[in-house]
């Protein structure tokens, strides 16, 4: 018990002292008014526009992001000594779909998500240990539980919100992040295999602290949800 207590107390610290070194790299700028509480999850831009939304959620698929060393039109991008490679089609067309409704005034959430992809060593790297014995699931729980998934994992989340949630950005602006779906239902949209409701949380936790101190170096006011 004073093991893990420890433990706990020394990953707050290391948290604490990531926000407070990557403070003067923030983007001040407020959270925006929205003009209306009309929002949608988009999958068509133009008609949503059309609609006059507000607000629009978009699905974002990490399995999507992920590319290999060996693709040469891959986007290399460098987290704390290692390099990772993400697909630069995925996140091309994910501007194409950000850029003109942020461009038009409408706050954008991006729902980040765990998803099977039929690729064994891909959904080894991205999806919970757990979760992989029983693929009829749309959504896993996320990987923070191997040094290698949380590395991925944390480079995916630099390299998503450095691009949109950063003042100077052109790709399109991200003012929320959802981070996974409906986590309450963790067999369907959340799985991590049988868990606990305490294993669930806790590990969830990680992921959240994770994805919030990743925020925090880019963006002071951009808001991150609990799905």
């Amino acid at each position: 018990m004073l093991t893990e207590l420890r433990n706990k107390l020394l990953f707050l610290l290391i948290v604490q002292l990531l926000i407070t070194r990557s403070a003067v790299c923030q983007n001040p700028e407020p959270f925006p008014a929205s003009k209306s509480i009309k929002g949608l999850q988009v999958q068509m831009v133009d008609d949503a526009l059309k609609l006059g939304i507000q607000h629009a959620a978009i699905n974002f698929a990490l399995n999507g992001l992920y590319a290999t060393p060996g693709d040469s039109n891959a986007i290399k991008w460098e987290s704390h000594g290692q390099t990772f490679y993400f697909s630069r089609n995925y996140i091309e067309s994910i501007d194409r779909t950000i850029k003109p409704l942020s461009d038009s005034g409408v706050i954008v959430y991006l729902i980040v998500l765990a998803m099977p992809s039929g690729n064994p060593e891909l959904d080894k790297l991205l999806l919970h240990p757990n979760s992989r014995s029983d693929r009829q699931f749309p959504v896993g729980a996320f990987n923070t539980d191997t040094s290698e998934g949380k590395a991925w994992l944390a480079a995916a989340l630099e390299f998503i919100m450095s691009r949109y949630s950063n003042e100077n950005s052109t790709q399109g602006r991200v003012w929320g992040w959802i981070i996974g779906n409906e986590v309450n239902s963790h067999f369907m949209w959340h799985n991590r295999g049988p868990s606990t409701l305490q294993e669930v949380c806790d590990g969830y936790e990680q992921t959240m602290r994770l994805a919030h101190t990743t925020l925090r170096q880019v963006s002071t006011n951009a808001r991150l949800y609990i799905s």
